[in-house]
């Protein structure tokens, strides 16, 4: 039973992390005067390659502003991504899988506390 639940968590991590390279893929592919804007960002599988070649203060700049614009997803829907509706569904995907993800811990506890 903990296995099942371990496996499922980090499926569920695994999504969320696919999710938001997915956006920042999206944002370099399709409005990359604002991923410029947000310092070039980049995800845990999908680095663009001026990042990768960059190196140095660069890459730290975008690893910095990965963080950043991740938080800010989970509140505010930036402008550029009001223009398409599949950015619109995955900010959705990457939301509920962030909430998703801090509870599914706290309820495998309750639930192999109380029920098993």
């Amino acid at each position: 039973m903990v296995l099942l639940l371990i496996i499922g968590w980090v499926v569920l991590l695994a999504a969320w992390v696919l999710s938001f390279d997915r956006i920042i893929w999206l944002q370099y592919t399709r409005f990359r005067r604002s991923w410029e804007k947000d310092g070039k960002p980049y995800g845990t599988f999908w680095v663009p390659p001026e990042v990768r070649r960059s190196g140095g203060r660069e890459f730290v700049r975008s690893w910095l502003s990965e963080g950043r614009v991740g938080w800010d997803w989970l509140f505010i829907t930036p402008a550029w991504a009001g223009e398409s509706t599949e950015v619109r569904v995955w900010l959705i995907a990457y939301r509920l899988l962030t909430l998703i993800n801090i509870f599914m811990p706290v309820g495998a506890v309750l639930f192999l506390e109380y029920v098993v």
